[in-house]
């Protein structure tokens, strides 16, 4: 039923993947070519001591950076449905499924590839790490990475599911939404310390309960410097909570899009 899309998020996985492999290999000749570097991210986020001349290397801190890089993915994926209204409405009506299946199946092709974008990017990342270390590491995980584990899944997520919301209803549009995005929600995170006064921050304050960043909020010691995605300080619980109700609220709203769209 979503051929289709399949190839769609094929094309993009595949050109994600050339130009990622092209530069992990570029960074793989250099690492190989520089001496090892006995310094990477702790399992506690902050401590970079080696112990026993053993490096110790946070799979966390991998999972976080491969989240941002997927969200690059989600975010040209998330016009989809504003793609399929650019002159193929009449089509897609002729499917013997409903409008609502149709939408929700496509939503989650792409979703599924998002997430295998995720795991790729998180392999290769590590592999590099252990190219340009070169000597005994420690893979080092904690319990309450699992909590943050889920909220760097759905952050993604949240990023596509926003966009769909905001573009399903959309046509030629989509695309200044899609290049927009990034650079206000980076600029509503950074503004929201500002001293703007209590209106304009508690506006700024309510339009970031759906910008993915305000629940990304994570640090990290690398012993070259620090590791860090903006975001509000909150527990990593709350984080998930507030990306699965930005994913559930985009994804209500293209669906509610879709299915009041006339061809």
């Amino acid at each position: 039923m979503q051929y289709v899309e399949l190839l769609r998020a094929r094309n993009v996985i595949v050109r994600y993947a050339i130009v990622v492999l092209a530069i992990a290999t570029a960074a793989a000749i250099a690492a190989l070519i520089l001496p090892p570097h006995a310094v990477m991210v702790a399992g506690d986020k902050t401590d970079t001591s080696v112990h026993q001349g053993m490096v110790r290397l946070s799979l966390m801190g991998l999972w976080v950076g491969s989240a941002l890089l997927a969200a690059i993915v989600a975010t040209i994926l998330g016009g989809s449905l504003a793609s399929e209204n650019r002159g193929h409405l009449e089509l897609a009506w002729t499917k013997p499924v409903s409008r609502l299946r149709y939408a929700a199946s496509k939503m989650l092709v792409d979703a599924g590839a998002i997430f295998a974008v995720q795991v790729f990017t998180f392999a290769v990342l590590l592999a590099l790490d252990l190219i340009h270390i070169r000597s005994a590491v420690n893979l080092v995980s904690h319990q309450a990475d699992l909590v943050d584990a889920i909220r760097f899944a759905l952050f993604p997520l949240a990023w596509y599911a926003l966009l769909q919301g905001l573009t399903a209803s959309l046509r030629e549009q989509a695309g200044i939404a899609q290049g927009l995005i990034w650079p206000i929600a980076l600029g509503l995170t950074g503004v929201k310390q500002a001293p703007l006064g209590p209106v304009w921050t508690g506006i700024i304050g309510f339009v970031n309960l759906i910008n993915p960043f305000n629940y990304a909020h994570y640090t990290a010691n690398t012993g070259m410097g620090t590791f860090q995605v903006m975001g509000a300080e909150q527990a990593a619980l709350l984080g998930v909570l507030g990306l699965a109700t930005v994913i559930a609220l985009g994804s209500f709203g293209a669906l509610v899009q879709w299915k009041r769209l006339e061809a």
